[in-house]
């Protein structure tokens, strides 16, 4: 009988260590994850980026205030507009660097680099940026879905997608041949 008992007990002492570190082997983990060890994310946004916010308030703006779209400037000429917003870049622990890249790439059909931007950094401690963005015609056009890629020593490191919205150039179809210069 003593034997079943010892038996029993060292089974069901088993049985216990087994699920207590099943049980506490997730929130060790979730416990490792902190705040600052975030994955790195990007947002491109037209909303009004406050001053001086906190890491966290920052990308929670920036995941709620994120442009699916971007709308053009009006009130200027068609060649001359352009579509301004903020690119709102946390990196989830300090850059630890000088300098990080910003890529547009064109989407529509494949994808194509346009442009890229380097920008350079007063504080590699920091680990959150708000960028101004200003993507002018006639390298960029209405309608041309985006990816916007920042990468540090050239690897990728998080991406955004949007679309740009604004008015597409449109001809007449007419053509005045009484009008204009002389034939060759």
């Amino acid at each position: 009988m003593t034997v079943m008992y010892r038996t029993l007990t060292a089974a069901l002492v088993l049985t216990t260590l087994a699920l207590g570190v099943w049980t506490l082997g997730p929130e060790s983990v979730d416990a490792q994850r902190g705040a600052n060890t975030s994955r790195p994310s990007v947002y491109i946004t037209q909303a009004a980026v406050a001053r001086n916010m906190e890491i966290g308030a920052l990308v929670a703006f920036g995941r709620s205030h994120a442009a699916r779209r971007l709308n053009e400037t009006t009130g200027v000429p068609l060649a001359e507009r352009m579509w301004n917003a903020k690119l709102i870049i946390n990196f989830g622990r300090a850059l630890g660097d000088v300098q990080y890249d910003v890529l547009y790439y064109d989407v529509t059909q494949r994808r194509t680099l346009v442009t890229t931007q380097e920008i350079f950094v007063n504080d590699r401690t920091q680990q959150a940026f708000v960028n101004p963005v200003r993507l002018r015609r006639p390298q960029f056009s209405p309608g041309q879905k985006l990816e916007i890629v920042v990468t540090v020593r050239h690897r990728e490191v998080a991406s955004a997608r949007t679309e740009l919205a604004g008015e597409v150039p449109q001809n007449s179809g007419e053509v005045d041949f009484t009008q204009g210069g002389e034939a060759p």
